[in-house]
């Protein structure tokens, strides 16, 4: 019955959301729709999970989730004085030289042996699928004995690169109502080289990357009106199965799939799972960590460790894999857990609240840029960002991907990226 109410409390500030903000791609749609996504599966899945009942729990969701919409209203009212949309907002493609997509398929091709070489040295296997699953495996128990630094810096050149080339692609769909198969290849081996490391991540923040960057697009070119209608609809409903069909192919892809578990159960140690285990950690005693927001920013400590050596910045994870007889619950708690821990109730709350008032400021200048130079990189980040916005019903990625040591070197990629293609002349841009 909780989680019920839970379910109908975030259906209101979901419906509030979209009153306010009259965008299906706002950050309050997308946190609190995340969650209320989470909520509504776990409605059908939680008699496998024992039923939820503690009172702490409710509160620490709901309010959370409140206080991140109430981030991004009190932005939005400070950050809207003196704004207005830009009128007649032309778009044009953005081309790139023939000799520079000749060397990013270089790059990629390039990658992708290297990464398979890596793969196979750790391994020893030769079947694809099975040494992908394998080189995960001792990825994420830090039982490689091969592993390059180029690979690692890899990584976020091809994030960069897939991030210009879909809005490359979507600048010239927009303009000329066909796709650009250059761009195209170039996303597919973007994507293929980041599933043969085995993790899905970041194939899926491509996925809804692209899917957000397009609804940006079709909103600045209609000066943001609203345009909720059946052909939305439509089209949204027919996007989530693509992405579901595309999550389950990944599974095969990496050599994840068991014949233990249906897709139903792994579905739902993605969905509503986090939420069990988050019941389950607020039950349980626990300790902050031994350092200033240690499970929050736990990434960059490590990170932090890895470069300097220093064990001071070892962190206790409290993230545990959890079990209720058979059945899987993952060891991912949603972004309140972390929070929770370093901070407390009230900080957790204080805390959603300044993360959605930043969110909001991003999404709010791609919203009023006054230049298509400004919109590109702006439309850019929040989409990227969007990703794990959305997925702090599952984890707490946006402070893995955003707040973090790694959104730096992204963003240092990115901008290198951007000068070598443009080099800072956008010629190809008009604004009117």
């Amino acid at each position: 019955m909780l989680i019920i109410l839970l379910a109908i409390s975030l259906l209101f500030l979901l419906v509030l959301g979209y009153k306010l903000s009259r965008d299906i791609v706002s950050p309050c749609m997308l946190f609190i729709g995340g969650f209320f996504v989470s909520t509504s599966y776990a409605i059908f899945y939680q008699h496998n999970w024992g039923y939820f009942g503690d009172l702490k729990f409710f509160f620490l969701v709901f309010f959370s989730n409140f206080a991140f919409l109430s981030g991004t209203l009190v932005m939005s009212i400070l950050s809207s004085k003196n704004k207005q949309f830009v009128k007649n907002f032309t778009v044009t493609s953005l081309v790139f030289s023939k000799e520079k997509v000749i060397c990013v398929y270089g790059f990629l091709f390039l990658i992708i042996f290297a990464t398979y070489n890596v793969v196979y040295i750790n391994t020893g296997n030769v079947n694809l699928f099975e040494s992908i699953g394998q080189y995960y495996l001792l990825k994420k128990y830090d039982n490689l004995i091969y592993s390059p630094f180029y690979i690692k810096v890899s990584q976020y050149l091809t994030i960069s690169i897939f991030l210009i080339s879909t809005f490359s692609l979507y600048s010239y769909l927009f303009t000329r109502n066909c796709l650009k198969i250059s761009l195209c290849f170039i996303l597919l081996l973007s994507a293929l080289s980041t599933l043969l490391e085995g993790t899905r991540n970041t194939f899926l923040l491509f996925i809804w990357y692209s899917l957000i960057l397009f609804f940006l697009f079709k909103h600045k070119i209609s000066n943001w009106k609203d345009q909720i209608n059946l052909k939305l609809i439509t089209l949204l409903f027919l996007g989530i199965c693509f992405f579901i069909l595309l999550f389950n192919i990944s599974f095969v892809i990496t050599g994840r799939l068991s014949d233990e578990y249906s897709i139903s159960t792994l579905l739902s140690t993605y969905l509503g799972a986090p939420l069990k285990n988050l019941e389950l950690f607020i039950q349980d005693n626990f300790q902050s960590a031994n350092i200033f927001a240690g499970e929050t920013l736990m990434q960059s400590y490590i990170k932090l460790k890895e470069f300097t050596g220093d064990n001071s910045f070892n962190v206790e994870s409290y993230y545990d894999y959890r079990w209720i007889g058979n059945v899987p619950l993952g060891n991912v708690y949603t972004i309140l857990m972390p929070l929770y821990s370093d901070f407390g109730f009230i900080g957790c709350l204080f805390s959603v609240f300044i993360l959605g008032a930043v969110i909001e400021m991003i999404y709010l200048r791609v919203k009023y840029c006054k230049s298509y130079k400004e919109y590109m990189r702006w439309s850019i980040i929040y989409s990227y960002i969007s990703f794990p916005v959305f997925m702090s019903f599952f984890s707490a990625k946006v402070f893995e991907m955003f707040f973090s040591i790694s959104f730096v070197y992204v963003l240092i990629c990115f901008f290198l990226l951007d000068i070598w293609l443009h080099k800072i002349k956008f010629k190809y841009f008009l604004y009117k």
